[in-house]
């Protein structure tokens, strides 16, 4: 609705609205990009981000989330992106954007705090709660995905288990293809660690 706000307020000045168009392509192109794990995701998201923000439009927090993620993979990029994760989690917090919350603690948990198991899971499950709390199908399932693949890797495989049937269960809701493909992957990866492929 803010974002839909946004646009309204913006058709009053065309400076805003020339801002806005861009960058909700900006922010499309940043998306598709992630989506097919291209490298200059970051340099759209930024860009993205920048023009929605001249816009005045809120959407410029979820291509500053794009941005963090991106840059999450650079050499050192993982200490600058908790710090923007931070940033945008405290703005989201304030305005009441809770799906936007979940995606930031599903981002930490997925790409910045890897080796540590513990804290990993912790972010899941808050953003597991937040999925729950909003009855986001999709979400859950992407999450008990993750949370499969990240007690395997702690060592828990019947743990593991349980999230991925769980998870399998339910993969018809899964949308994006890279959440489809993690499921099976990681049910494919639990199997073989119980030598039961």
């Amino acid at each position: 609705a803010d974002v839909m706000k946004a646009i309204a307020q913006a058709a009053r000045s065309p400076q805003k609205l020339s801002a806005l168009r861009a960058g909700h392509r900006a922010y499309l192109a940043g998306r598709m990009a992630e989506q097919a794990f291209r490298e200059h995701a970051d340099t759209l998201y930024q860009n993205a981000a920048d023009l929605l923000a001249a816009g005045d439009s809120p959407l410029r927090l979820r291509a500053s989330l794009g941005y963090a993620v991106s840059v999450s993979f650079a050499q050192g990029g993982r200490t600058g992106a908790r710090q923007l994760l931070t940033a945008i989690e405290r703005e989201a917090g304030q305005r009441g954007y809770r799906h936007l919350g979940t995606l930031i603690h599903r981002a930490r948990a997925t790409f910045l705090d890897q080796g540590g198991y513990m804290t990993s899971l912790a972010e899941y499950k808050i953003a597991l709660q937040q999925c729950t709390d909003v009855n986001d199908a999709e979400c859950m399932t992407a999450i008990h995905t993750r949370m499969g693949g990240l007690l395997r890797a702690a060592g828990d495989r019947e743990s593991s288990w349980r999230e991925l049937f769980y998870a399998n269960h339910r993969a018809p809701r899964l949308i994006e293809m890279k959440d489809r493909h993690a499921c099976l992957d990681e049910t494919a990866e639990t199997s073989l660690a119980f030598d039961h492929p």
